[in-house]
């Protein structure tokens, strides 16, 4: 919390990685405890959104790969959920951000994660497909050729909840 209030600015998350802050992120987004792995992906998400420097020094020392596995792999969902906030942070209106997802199959990782039974991942994926529809329509076609219009549908034939709203909007 006191890391995020202190680099709450650009100036102060840019110094942060040259006085080489992102190190003790790395260790927590490691660390055994759930708590420190949920808090590092949301400090990720908090200095990389609307900062291109530190987006760019996230996804050149492989946070975003980091990323994509604790989405994948990690068994708290509330760190799943972290670190795709973090990851969608990381590669929003970024060119090399989201040819690095691509290359990571990041897609893929997005489509398992969208199809596990929690509605706030299932929520906060489909606004992160949508985003990146909007921002880069380049990446549609990508999208499209991975199956992820596919996998939404599918989603659709489930019980009616809250987050079915998001998946008809990253559809369109």
């Amino acid at each position: 919390d006191c890391l995020e209030d202190w680099l709450g600015t650009i100036d102060m998350a840019c110094n942060f990685h040259k006085i080489g802050g992102f190190i003790a992120i790395t260790q927590c987004l490691a660390s055994p405890h759930a708590s420190l792995r949920s808090g590092a992906a949301h400090l990720v998400g908090e200095i990389g959104q609307n900062n291109p420097y530190c987006q760019e020094r996230f996804v050149e020392e492989g946070f975003l790969r980091n990323l994509l596995d604790q989405l994948d792999k990690d068994t708290d969902p509330h760190c799943q959920v972290k670190a795709l906030y973090a990851a969608s942070c990381l590669v929003r209106e970024s060119k090399e951000g989201l040819a690095k997802l691509a290359e990571l199959d990041g897609w893929s990782v997005l489509v398992r994660a969208l199809q596990r039974d929690d509605t706030k991942l299932r929520t906060k994926g489909c606004f992160f497909i949508g985003a990146v529809a909007n921002a880069a329509p380049e990446m549609v076609e990508e999208m499209v050729s991975t199956g992820l219009v596919l996998h939404l549908a599918t989603l659709l034939e489930a019980p009616h909840e809250l987050s079915h709203e998001h998946v008809l909007r990253a559809m369109l």
